[in-house]
């Protein structure tokens, strides 16, 4: 109950959502592709062990940039889950990520869990 409340209280990061984002663009991006040039720039081209510790390297670097996109961008988006229906989150979050307005459509969110009581037998 303690953390409920507390996620319905949370603020929305439209800062983080974006790193995040972005983060996690530049981890699906191919980087590693330009590691011909990179070795070249180095004077390394026919050095096969240069090449492959470039490649290491920028594949490390990376997927740490990935992780912490991911991990970012999947805070706030918990706090969004727990408000709005499943089928509408996809249209918040492109409306915080363009517009940077967090206020959510009260159309969008979930309907309240009602507790049934229990009867006494």
């Amino acid at each position: 109950m303690v953390a409920e409340k507390e996620v319905e209280s949370h603020k929305i990061s439209v800062v983080r959502v974006r790193i995040g984002i972005v983060f996690f663009i530049l981890w699906w991006l191919p980087v590693y592709l330009t590691v011909p040039t990179i070795a070249a720039l180095f004077g390394e081209q026919d050095n096969h062990q240069a090449i492959v510790t470039i490649t290491i390297i920028i594949i490390t670097v990376q997927t740490v940039i990935g992780i912490i996109g991911v991990l970012l961008l999947g805070k706030e988006l918990t706090h969004i889950l727990v408000k709005v229906r499943y089928r509408k989150l996809p249209i918040t979050l492109w409306r915080i990520i363009i517009t940077g307005d967090t206020d959510v459509d009260p159309s969008f969110l979930k309907k309240p869990k009602v507790k049934k009581e229990k009867s006494e037998s």
